[in-house]
């Protein structure tokens, strides 16, 4: 029962509970739709897991970048494509594939969604050109209804607030740091004087543990958002922010 619980403690294994149980219920929703949008329903499975992520904010982030991306996608090749009836369509292909990229480099709201723009186009453009206005009901809103169901399955099974990472980052860095000067303090006493190629590498060490202990402290603040857990654990989270992740600078390590 310990490993069992110690699995499910592991943000990879909760983020893949909550992934499988929002394409289940993403499914069975849109099933029950018309058959207009029920003969489409494994997009909003898709939707499902393109929201679920570690932290209920990034999940409605990436719920409705996404949807953009793709309504932007479905929208530059219906365009392009109807400006360009007389061009062979393999150049009409080009040209949207060229376009979609320049839209995801210059609109930067989309972040890590922004390849969905030239998928969303290429889908347009080789399937739904013929029915334009109902493709884009069918894959647009199935995966806005698949990835809003992301978001509350996210925000209401156990929403991780990532604070078992956080605690062993700390606890990792901290006995480093421990190790690290309990060896200064014997080879101090022997009147010994470490080589300036050990000190650069010990300091490299808790340069990349005091990273992770941050990187693990601001995923902490980003799990806070939005998560209705959060005032449970208070306590914790306001000691991972007043821990040493929050040193801005890193320790000399030079051997004057």
């Amino acid at each position: 029962m310990g490993r069992v619980i110690g699995l499910l403690q592991q943000p990879w294994i909760q983020r893949g509970v909550r992934s499988a149980l929002a394409a289940g219920l993403a499914w069975q929703v849109a099933v029950l739709l018309p058959p207009l949008l029920s003969d489409y329903a494994y997009y909003a499975p898709l939707g499902a897991v393109i929201a679920v992520h570690p932290t209920v904010a990034d999940s409605a982030n990436a719920a409705w970048r996404s949807v953009l991306a793709i309504l932007l996608g479905f929208a530059l090749a219906y365009g392009v494509y109807e400006l360009t009836r007389a061009v062979p369509n393999a150049l009409t292909i080009a040209l949207i594939v060229a376009l979609a990229v320049c839209v995801e480099r210059w609109l930067r709201i989309l972040r890590e969604q922004a390849s969905w723009v030239s998928f969303a186009a290429v889908l347009m453009i080789t399937v739904g050109a013929g029915e334009p206005g109902p493709y884009v009901l069918r894959y647009a809103g199935l995966t806005l209804l698949g990835a809003a169901i992301g978001v509350l399955v996210t925000t209401v099974l156990f929403p991780p607030m990532q604070l078992t990472t956080a605690v062993r980052a700390i606890a990792r860095t901290r006995d480093r740091l421990a190790v690290h000067l309990e060896s200064i303090a014997a080879a101090l006493r022997n009147g010994e004087v470490p080589a300036a190629g050990d000190w650069a590498e010990r300091g490299r060490q808790l340069d990349r543990s005091l990273d992770q202990m941050r990187a693990a402290e601001t995923l902490v603040e980003r799990a806070r958002r939005a998560n209705p857990r959060a005032h449970r654990w208070q306590g914790t989270a306001g000691s991972i922010r007043g821990s040493p992740a929050r040193w801005t600078g890193s320790p000399s390590w030079s051997t004057t």
